[in-house]
């Protein structure tokens, strides 16, 4: 879960039944989202505690060059100039019901 001021913004809900410390953040584990995209969503980039280039807990559709990388969930790291919009490290997330180029800044929330 993800609050902001006390209040949830994001929730997701996963199966850790059989898990470890290191491998309960997965697709397949996931139960709920509030994205309506990302249950069914095939061939994902990353679904895992660490991303790429430094990033942690991402969930990634794909990347496409910084301008062009498309996604749920990010802790990020300073890779991308989408990355820097605030300080590092911040929780970025798509604040639509599915995934979103995470250069709009418009369809994504920052925390």
């Amino acid at each position: 879960m993800l609050y902001e001021k006390g209040n949830e913004v994001v929730s997701l809900k996963l199966n850790a039944t059989g898990t470890n410390r290191l491998d309960w953040f997965s697709q397949a584990n996931l139960i709920s989202s509030p994205w309506n995209d990302l249950t069914t969503a095939a061939n994902l980039l990353f679904f895992d505690m660490n991303g790429g280039w430094n990033r942690s807990f991402e969930i990634t559709k794909s990347y496409g060059g910084c301008n062009a990388d498309v996604g749920w969930l990010v802790i990020t790291a300073a890779s991308c100039p989408w990355e820097t919009r605030v300080a590092i490290p911040s929780i970025q997330y798509s604040k639509l019901g599915n995934a979103v180029f995470w250069e709009n800044s418009g369809k994504c929330k920052v925390s």
